[in-house]
């Protein structure tokens, strides 16, 4: 079976020509393979806040409601692994090494970003 790979430009027409301009790759590749109606991030990101939220307490539906938010609004990209340190800095800054600590009991945690020869 041969591999397909499609770059960004071409996703990106894909998208246009079926009129899903608010949904991701995955999305737009199931609509060419299975006819399946594209979602866009927004009902995909609903779908999942509802889903997602029984049995957590407030404060701790904060961190997914920020990861669907972001999601909603910019798409997957923003949550890739190379931004990821920045992403969750942004979010929780000092308060989330102070976590990770406690947590791991780790003494020390690096949250940096990628190098801009690793980006």
């Amino acid at each position: 079976m041969t591999e397909m790979v499609y770059d960004p430009d071409q996703l990106e027409d894909m998208r246009r020509l079926i009129d899903a301009p608010n949904s991701d790759n995955f999305d737009v590749l199931a609509y060419i393979r299975f006819t399946l109606a594209p979602l866009a991030r927004s009902d995909r990101a609903e779908a999942a806040r509802e889903r997602g939220h029984s049995g957590y307490e407030n404060e701790m539906r904060a961190f997914p409601d920020y990861v669907l938010q972001t999601y909603d609004s910019h798409g997957i990209d923003e949550l890739a692994p190379r931004k990821i340190a920045d992403f969750l800095r942004i979010q929780y800054g000092a308060h989330l090494v102070v976590a990770l600590r406690r947590e791991t009991g780790l003494k020390t945690v690096t949250c940096q970003s990628p190098r801009r020869d690793q980006v």
